[in-house]
């Protein structure tokens, strides 16, 4: 199911001949020392934007940016990341991270389960409640004549990013494009987003709906706030 040959995975993009549920994964160090950058494309995978960053944060990553977009029926993913200590190694984690990732899409992990479950460890590791900035979502039509925009704004927390995506996608929301940003412990995240019929959303039920549970993930983070040495699992 995953390659890592860059060869093999331009040559899938440009002939267009990635079957569904085929996932490609390159992994090599990026331009800021001590971190990795992820980059991945996948086919007709609902939800894979918040599938991959929750097995990222399952197998202890902070994740530190991410873009993601969508043609077609494939999107890419691009993620920098940077493991919290441990006794595994980044190898041993990225491998674990694509075998969650294999056994999530084929439906035999519950991730979201998982994820609440390992929130406990996070504290164990380190993590410490810390103050925390009022939550901002704003849902925008305005800003994008194809795609509905979505702003989240808040200080970092253990998992924030997957709560937020896991939301967007238990709502039947489907990230097209996302770029996600942190600095100085506060996280500036922007999703363009369709609904399930590849509308922009203009249910006010529905868009109520998915603001209040952002929301709600973002004022009750499980297992505390930053870490000491802030670095920030996301």
């Amino acid at each position: 199911m995953y390659a890592i040959d860059y060869r093999k995975q331009e040559r899938h993009r440009e002939m267009d001949t990635m079957n569904p549920g085929e996932i490609f994964w390159i992994f090599a160090p990026s331009s800021v020392s001590g971190t990795t950058t992820v980059r991945l494309i996948a086919c007709d995978i609902p939800g894979i934007f918040s599938k991959v960053v929750g097995v990222l944060t399952l197998n202890h990553f902070n994740i530190l940016n991410a873009k993601s977009y969508r043609e077609k029926n494939k999107s890419y993913h691009i993620f920098d990341i940077q493991p919290l200590p441990g006794i595994m190694s980044e190898t041993q984690r990225l491998e674990m991270a694509r075998r969650h990732l294999d056994m999530v899409v084929s439906g035999k992990l519950d991730l979201s389960a998982q994820v609440a479950t390992q929130r406990g460890s996070f504290e164990n590791s380190g993590f410490h409640t810390a103050s925390q900035s009022p939550p901002q979502v704003v849902i925008d039509n305005d800003r994008s004549a194809l795609f509905s925009v979505v702003q989240v704004a808040a200080s970092d927390f253990p998992g924030l990013l997957f709560s937020v995506t896991d939301m967007f996608f238990k709502h039947g929301v489907h990230i097209h494009k996302a770029e996600i940003s942190t600095k100085n412990n506060e996280v500036l995240d922007i999703f363009y987003v369709k609904d399930s019929m590849g509308l922009k959303l203009t249910s006010v039920h529905k868009m109520s709906g998915l603001k209040a549970a952002i929301e709600k993930v973002l004022s009750q983070p499980v297992g505390g706030g930053l870490k000491s040495n802030n670095k920030h699992q996301r």
